[in-house]
């Protein structure tokens, strides 16, 4: 059975093993058939099984040095266990060689009777221990345990010694009067035997794991030794070919043995080590999502090309076109996904001794050799972008599609640096993404110049934060039952002289570079609250400003203070005040982040959620965080009605609101379907165009002020009520199905 199991493993160890134990096995199965041979006689037959006992108590005394050395390891128990075991079993087998007839009578007469009383004892312990193994769990045994084991086993070991050589007449008769063996002895080792295939069969049963080598050997060692013993009731005289043959299983069983426990205590171990180091080795130079070389080894690649004399090629930047947008709609997950087809895709796509790379995030490298020549270069980079022109699929059945924008750079010419080169493949890079999405543009020097007015730009940011060109523009947040705008949110915008007025996505990049975040961050919350409460002193019915705090913000370390600051010098009301956070800010804020939402908490401003549901959602830190209010992502509410998965999230992230007694807010509402669909789930309030742009200060006060933009929000509201009666059908017919949002 366990020789017809193992021949179907892969691995070439386990199968020699398999056949080893299929032909000793076989043999044993024809041996009966055989015909009687006496290869020796009793006195030429004596150094034979002294040298088979003696080389079996080796074994044994090995397996105990083994043992006794790991006895401070982990997950020892096994090892002890068998350590005593094997310590127990050469003492009784050297009894057993010398007691053999024809040994030195060193210990008094010798004989059959005494000589096999020591045998059965040793073959007892043996397969007692091995069945012990194979049934009791494996534990860590303290030092004492390795200690007592072997005391046991040499205390068990002089009670045998002491009962054969003392008492040997209480036990029973291993031969009949005329030489042959007895019954007892022949059942003794038929009982032997069948523990020894029990516990052969409960090793593999118990670990059901058929791939482990060591654990093979271990089981079929003690299969050996069962067919050993069958074989031990075959022998009609002590010299005959059952006799050796057995001898000669024995031998081979405890090799097995020794082996399956020397190489998963020593080897194993030790090839793990090597394993490790090499998977660390590869870790520092790859890639953990796609297996591609990182940055390190792309950089040490390169410098190894540069400094071969004469060597040429070409470097490119690769960046997925829109990448940001599988994130925010399909979640991380997915975009991990498709990051590895796009490594996959690529990778087909290049010549064999391309190096292809992952910077970080959605960018690549290909390094290429001896491709140098413009049209060589061109070809391949067609080849490349036009690969990713086809779509992808997803395991969920999404089909995506990117492209790639590629910036080349050739060297030595264009580079003789490794940052030289990805500087100037980025600058090319982001000349090609200006250019159109799935282009490619070559380095030049006109480029540099480009990177100059990027620079130029920041310090244009910074004299125009020194001299008050920023402004803040403010959105209405409607309340979707009756069209009052019951809070805004305040947006950032720059005004320099004589220029339109530039949004904030336009240059927050810059500013970020720039390290202005903190700095203009904290402008935006005291003009804000000085704005709010102006409006508040002219009797102007606003519940809330809401104001968006950067994760370097609310990193910073005393951004409560800075709130607390901006209240007190504008007189506004704590309540009156909304700090909205990202998603991505709060996951990214480590562990201070409860800390820091406690103290903004205790100041009294309210706490909302932006974002939410662009894939960090988590019940989690809804439960832990003090929040007040959640806001849709507007990435669901774009293609609402058209968007089946999009309006069951908006559905969950509504229920889940009320649910936790959160206010919800629907973000980027642009027509009346969406509006419609929103109220219809008991969204609390919306915010988009189709009830107001951002606008300055003054022309939301003229609207709040007068009548007509209040009539014009009541009438959108109507009309989505009258839409409302078919939209409710429509969630009654999807709730009989109940989403299912991951």
């Amino acid at each position: 059975m366990i020789a017809k199991s193992l021949i179907g493993m892969a691995e070439p160890n386990i199968r020699r093993l398999a056949i080893a134990v299929a032909g000793l096995t076989a043999l044993l199965l024809v041996a009966p058939l055989l015909p009687a041979a006496r290869f020796f006689t009793p006195v030429s037959y004596l150094p034979w099984h002294t040298a088979f006992e003696f080389i079996a108590m080796v074994v044994s005394l090995m397996v105990f040095a083994l043992g006794w050395n790991l006895r401070r390891e982990k997950s020892n128990s096994h090892i002890i266990l068998l350590a005593a075991a094997f310590l127990a079993v050469a003492i009784i087998d050297f009894a057993h060689a010398m007691t053999y007839p024809g040994m030195p009578s060193a210990f008094g007469e010798s004989g059959l009777q005494l000589t096999i009383d020591f045998w059965l004892a040793g073959r007892a312990i043996a397969a007692l221990a091995l069945l012990a193994v194979a049934l009791l769990p494996l534990r860590t045994w303290p030092p004492g345990a390795a200690v007592a084991a072997p005391g046991a086993a040499l205390v068990i070991t002089a009670l045998v010694w002491w009962m054969s050589l003392a008492h040997g007449d209480w036990l029973p008769a291993n031969v009949t009067p005329d030489g042959g063996l007895s019954v007892f002895k022949i059942n003794a080792e038929y009982v032997l035997a069948a523990t020894y295939f029990v516990a052969s069969l409960l090793m593999l049963r118990r670990r059901n794991n058929w791939h482990d080598p060591n654990l093979c050997f271990l089981a079929a060692g003690t299969w050996v030794l069962g067919l050993a013993e069958l074989l031990f009731t075959l022998y009609t005289t002590p010299s005959d070919l059952f006799n050796v043959f057995g001898h000669l299983y024995k031998a081979a069983a405890y090799a097995m043995l020794y082996r399956a426990l020397f190489v998963s205590r020593i080897i194993a171990p030790y090839q793990a080590l090597e394993q490790s180091k090499a998977e660390l080795v590869h870790l520092a130079n790859h890639d953990s999502l796609t297996g591609l070389p990182n940055r390190r080894m792309i950089e040490s690649r390169t410098t190894a090309l540069l400094e071969d004399a004469g060597a040429r090629g070409c470097l490119m930047l690769l960046d997925l076109d829109a990448f940001k947008d599988v994130n925010d709609s399909l979640g991380h997950a997915a975009g991990d996904e498709l990051l590895r087809l796009v490594a996959k895709r690529l990778q087909s796509r290049l010549p064999r001794d391309a190096l292809l790379g992952r910077m970080g995030g959605d960018e690549f490298v290909v390094l290429v050799a001896d491709v140098f020549e413009r049209a060589d270069v061109v070809t391949l980079a067609e080849r490349l972008t036009g690969a990713l022109k086809l779509p992808f699929v997803l395991r969920g059945g999404q089909e995506l599609y990117v492209g790639t924008s590629i910036g080349i750079c050739r060297l030595p010419d264009e580079g003789n640096t490794v940052d030289q080169l990805i500087r100037n493949a980025d600058a090319a890079l982001y000349e090609a993404k200006e250019a159109s999405r799935g282009s490619f543009r070559f380095y030049s020097a006109s480029l540099t110049e480009a990177a100059n007015k990027r620079m130029s730009l920041e310090s244009r940011l910074r004299r125009g934060f020194e001299r008050g060109e920023f402004v803040l523009h403010y959105q209405p947040l409607v309340n979707v039952i009756d069209g009052r705008i019951a809070g805004v949110e305040a947006l950032l915008r720059w005004a320099p002289p004589g220029e339109a007025l530039v949004p904030a996505g336009a240059f927050i990049k810059v500013v970020e570079d720039a390290g202005l975040t903190i700095a203009l961050g904290e402008w935006v919350v005291r003009e804000a609250c000085r704005q709010m409460a102006e409006w508040h002193k002219e009797d102007l019915r606003l519940e809330v400003v809401a104001v968006n705090l950067s994760s370097q913000q609310f990193r910073h370390a005393d951004i409560a203070g800075t709130i607390t600051e901006a209240l007190t010098f504008s007189g506004l009301a704590p309540q009156a005040l909304e700090i909205e956070i990202t998603e991505g800010s709060l996951m990214g804020a480590g562990p201070d982040v409860e800390a820091t939402l406690a103290a903004l908490k205790r100041i009294g401003v309210k706490l909302a959620i932006d974002d939410f549901g662009t894939g960090y959602s988590s019940l989690a830190y809804l439960k832990r965080f003090p929040v007040d209010k959640l806001k849709v992502d507007q990435s669901f509410v774009r293609d609402i009605p058209h968007d089946a998965k999009g309006m069951q999230i908006c559905e969950v992230v509504v229920n889940l609101g009320k649910t936790l007694g959160l206010e919800v807010l629907a973000e980027g509402v642009e027509t009346e379907a969406q509006l419609a669909y929103l109220r219809g789930l008991g969204c609390d309030y919306v915010q988009g165009y189709l009830l107001g742009r951002p606008m300055p200060a003054a022309e939301l006060e003229a609207q709040l002020r007068g009548n007509a933009a209040a009539l014009d929000r009541f009438k959108i509201i109507a009309a989505a009520t009258a839409r409302q009666p078919l939209q409710a059908s429509v969630t009654r017919a999807r709730k009989r199905r109940p989403p299912t949002v991951a």
